[in-house]
């Protein structure tokens, strides 16, 4: 489907839909876009610069990177905001995401508020968290860089030509029909899921990743349940269809927390919140900050109640849970910059680049596997092949990781997590990580500056398909490809098997 171009009054549009004129150029965009590209490549050589003389700096450069990454910080926020006249836009989602996991301790513990014990990790030089805060630093540079040479400034004040008439009602009722297509295929995964473990309530999180029984079913559902959920959120129009996504979205939302799959909840809930404001509706301040309040509060309240059965959680142990809680525990996410240190610290000095071998493996595990046998997944497969050298190379990186720095999860089917800036260098050191981000802010750029009820099929790729993406800032590429795939693939034979259907009944 093209993009929709700009649509006449009409009378019969829904209660949400707000005719609106193209906002003119700002006067002063070139100024911030110009602002935020000269603090970018600023950024990125003092970033350089400091990792060259890495080993002369001296004990404060948690002080020092906290100070360059704040201030690339404040002058990208105030950048956009001007340039764009809204705080809603998806790059910001992908910039706090990647801040509050790879410096998230970093910047607390450089002004004293919080350190935790194994920070640094005991007995591993405190080199390669410098070097891993610099390289952080060097990924937001790259990002701002990149983001602001794809900014359009034609489209840039969204929240002034937002949707046009029924043009944007054909483009949202396309979004919630394949929202509708999304939740019948989550059904459907969930029915096998049943179908292959019993009662899911009788298993805690943690048995999922032991290969107790075919996980594909629950695979497919945390990968589809939430862009559906979403899909369906964003494109009602009517108060029946309203009604009908709330109630799903509380339910679904509520079900994949409790769950203890927390990326699966809160990312799409983030990126959900923004594209609703993208596509023309307001969100009232005291709400915004009572889901930024939940968010805090139920990163460690989930950590501590997903450790047990899922039959076992009720009102007391949730409360019991939300007790122990402290929301200074959030900051343990940062924790990622920990894991790349880790891989600073292995490659190339243990292990070699791969050169593009993980993407390409990424692509490979991506294919749908519809065969009633599950695939060997690549840790059984090294494992098999004794761990020489060639199997630990070909690992997913996250695996890989966990084989390095924490065996024993790794037997037992668990896993560290991984760093999205560690991928690109693990394949093409420094130089990718460049590239790599200077690419991602780019396309941001892009989503961004698009008016995305005119876009129907940006709009759907950002409500399916761009909560993982946002998700590998602490994961590998994998985990954004395999669930974009299987998306694409069921909403294409969604739209395939409606036409057909719709064909068939007026021929008749």
């Amino acid at each position: 489907m093209p993009p929709l171009m700009d649509a006449s009054p009409d009378r019969n549009l829904a209660p949400d839909v707000q005719l609106a004129d193209p906002q003119p150029k700002s006067a002063g965009s070139g100024v911030w876009k110009g602002t935020l590209l000269l603090a970018s490549v600023l950024t990125i050589v003092c970033s350089l610069v400091m990792m060259a003389t890495v080993d002369s700096t001296g004990d404060n450069w948690e002080l020092q990177v906290s100070i360059v990454s704040l201030l690339w910080i404040a002058i990208y926020f105030g950048c956009t905001y001007f340039f764009f006249k809204t705080a809603y836009l998806l790059t910001s989602l992908y910039v706090a995401m990647l801040v509050l996991f790879h410096l998230g301790i970093t910047i607390p513990d450089a002004f004293g508020v919080f350190r935790p014990t194994v920070w640094p990790t005991p007995g591993i030089d405190s080199k390669w968290f410098e070097l891993s805060g610099w390289c952080t630093v060097l990924s937001l540079g790259s990002l701002g860089l990149g983001f602001s040479i794809g900014l359009n400034a034609r489209d840039a004040a969204i929240h002034r030509a937002l949707k046009a008439g029924a043009d944007a009602n054909r483009v949202l009722a396309g979004l919630y029909h394949d929202g509708l297509g999304l939740l019948l295929a989550s059904a459907i995964f969930l029915g096998l899921a049943f179908a292959t473990f019993g009662n899911l309530l009788n298993y805690t999180r943690v048995e999922f990743f032991q290969g107790v029984a075919d996980t594909r079913g629950l695979g497919g559902t945390l990968m589809v349940l939430p862009g559906a959920l979403t899909a369906l959120l964003i494109g009602a129009t009517t108060p029946a269809k309203k009604s009908f996504a709330a109630i799903l979205v509380t339910l679904g939302f509520i079900a994949i927390l409790l769950s203890g799959y927390r990326s699966y909840a809160l990312c799409p809930a983030i990126v959900g919140a923004t594209i609703w404001v993208k596509t023309g509706r307001t969100i009232p301040t005291w709400l915004v900050g009572g889901m930024l309040g939940l968010i805090l509060l139920a990163i460690p309240t989930v950590g501590i109640l997903r450790e047990g059965s899922y039959k076992d959680i009720n009102f007391t142990t949730l409360a019991d849970s939300a007790q122990r809680a402290k929301l200074q525990d959030t900051l343990l996410l940062g924790l990622t910059g920990g894991i790349l240190a880790d891989v600073l610290r292995l490659v190339p000095a243990q292990d070699p680049y791969r050169y593009g071998q993980s993407y390409w493996l990424a692509v490979q595990l991506s294919i749908p596997n519809v065969l009633p046998q599950t695939r060997e997944d690549p840790r059984a497969q090294s494992k098999r092949a004794a761990f020489d050298v060639d199997a630990i190379n070909s690992m997913p990186p996250a695996d890989w990781i966990t084989y390095r720095t924490a065996p024993d999860l790794f037997y037992i089917g668990q896993g560290t997590g991984f760093t999205g800036i560690g991928e690109p260098y693990i394949n093409f050191g420094y130089p990718g990580v460049i590239a790599f981000f200077v690419g991602l802010g780019f396309c941001f750029a892009r989503m961004d500056s698009a008016v995305l009820a005119r876009r129907p099929l940006l709009l759907t790729f950002c409500c399916t398909m761009l909560w993982p993406l946002i998700s590998t800032v602490r994961q590998d590429i994998y985990n954004f490809i395999k669930p974009a795939v299987f998306v694409f693939v069921i909403v294409y034979a969604w739209r395939g098997i409606t036409k057909l259907f719709r064909a068939i009944a007026v021929s008749r």
